[in-house]
């Protein structure tokens, strides 16, 4: 009997992110030092993914870690760092930032005024290399002064804020973030937001609009908000998702705005009190993945922490990975092995996790069991299959990293003793 196998393809080994739970998993002895590790945030600008995290040692926030010590797995298997980064508390970080300032008829007469004073005193507190922008925002959005650090032109920026319209909230904080990209030079961008109430259903933009620009260009959002009992949980999560902050406060308290605004100037001079790492994950398959981070020789120890994330589903990104199942003649009633191998050697690549339909005549063959092959890269891995009219589906969910060409072992033996050579077809199919 001699069989014809056919070529199966189509394994993607290339992924992406985004956030939905994370553990801590730490273990201390007692007398030990305390560590704890916080991912604050994960950013996805595919095909790379930024992890944000920060560390303390017993309480206090530390930032003396580099790229050596800290290792990180997706689903089991290791994912190198392009790049790794902590600030230098020694040295501030330079600022810019956009201020976006209500403009409409909410900050008229009192509050209005305490608003401006209260920017004042920000921008009297810059040091050198300081920079912003002023914004305002009623029935659109306007730049009133663009980035600069010349701090004569932001006073009168911010005393020409005006007080009447509706309220462009959105496409007031886009706006503050467009300049703070397109011309902000400082290392630590951000854009401070004070509005009196959520948008007035003005604006062209969306809060994803915002949250998407923000993310992918590392521009942290500070929302003020002092519209009484106003909801304002949209202003929070724009902070959470960005690594800003939020303060509410009742419009009669603005006169404590000049200390909250130094106090976030402090955290954003100590480059937002956070650490950041850059890798590129494995693959735009559209499934969840685990993400383990572990951060060595730390606080008398090591601390860790999982992140899953869901990947995009994109087939740009997809690459091919060519597989053939091997021929074999047998006579008789035998039983024989008939391996399923890599047609192209691509060690090191990831081998994503795969899911297809074995097809055969199964009045010649009957499959007795599906094995990885010994010594192979998938040797250990959890290989799951159910036999079905004319064949068997077969599923891989763990991934793993390819060495050698050699992955599935296929067991049948023939049911058939043919008269003369009898040809059979088994061949593979995504499922």
């Amino acid at each position: 009997m001699r069989l014809f196998p056919c070529f199966i393809d189509g394994i993607v080994r290339r992924a992406g992110v985004g956030v939905v739970l994370f553990f801590v998993i730490t273990t201390v002895a007692a007398g030990q030092s305390y560590p704890k590790l916080d991912i604050t945030r994960a950013v996805m600008d595919f095909p790379d993914v930024r992890l944000y995290y920060s560390l303390e040692c017993e309480r206090i926030k530390s930032y003396d870690v580099d790229s050596t010590q800290v290792s990180v797995t997706e689903d089991g298997i290791p994912v190198p760092l392009l790049a790794h980064h902590c600030p230098d508390t020694a040295v501030p970080c330079v600022m810019s930032l956009a201020i976006v300032a209500d403009a409409s008829g909410a900050l008229a007469g009192a509050a209005g005024a305490q608003m401006r004073e209260g920017l004042h005193a920000f921008v009297r507190g810059f040091r050198s290399g300081d920079e912003a922008a002023v914004v305002y925002f009623s029935d659109s959005a306007s730049v009133a002064q663009s980035m600069t650090g010349d701090s004569t032109a932001l006073h009168a920026a911010i005393d020409g804020i005006p007080g009447t319209g509706y309220r462009a909230l959105y496409d007031g904080i886009y706006a503050g973030i467009q300049e703070v990209v397109s011309n902000g030079s400082g290392g630590c961008r951000g854009v401070i937001v004070l509005s009196g109430g959520e948008e007035g259903a003005a604006s062209t933009h969306t809060y994803d609009d915002i949250i998407a620009l923000a993310t992918r260009f590392n521009v942290h959002l500070f929302p003020v908000w002092f519209a009484g009992s106003s909801t304002y949980t949209p202003s929070q999560n724009m902070a959470y998702y960005t690594g800003g902050l939020f303060e509410a406060f009742y419009p009669d308290s603005l006169v404590h705005l000049p200390e909250l605004l130094a106090s976030w100037a402090d955290y954003t001079r100590i480059g937002f009190e956070e650490c950041s790492m850059t890798l590129q994950p494995s693959c735009a398959d559209g499934k969840r993945h685990q993400l383990y981070v572990t951060v060595d020789n730390f606080c008398g120890g090591e601390v860790k922490r999982a992140r899953a994330y869901n990947a995009p589903l994109d087939a740009q990104y997809f690459d091919d990975l060519p597989m053939l199942l091997t021929d074999h003649d047998v006579t008789g009633i035998s039983a024989f092995t008939m391996q399923l191998q890599l047609d192209t050697l691509l060690a090191g690549a990831r081998f994503e996790a795969l899911d297809f339909m074995l097809h055969y005549n199964d009045g010649h063959l009957a499959l007795a069991d599906v094995t990885p092959t010994t010594a192979s890269f998938l040797d250990g891995v959890d290989v799951q299959y159910s036999r079905v009219a004319g064949g068997a589906h077969v599923r891989i969910e763990q991934p793993t990293l390819v060495s050698g060409y050699s992955a599935l072992d296929f067991r049948f033996h023939t049911l058939v003793v043919p008269q003369d050579t009898l040809e059979t077809v088994v061949h593979a199919s995504a499922a």
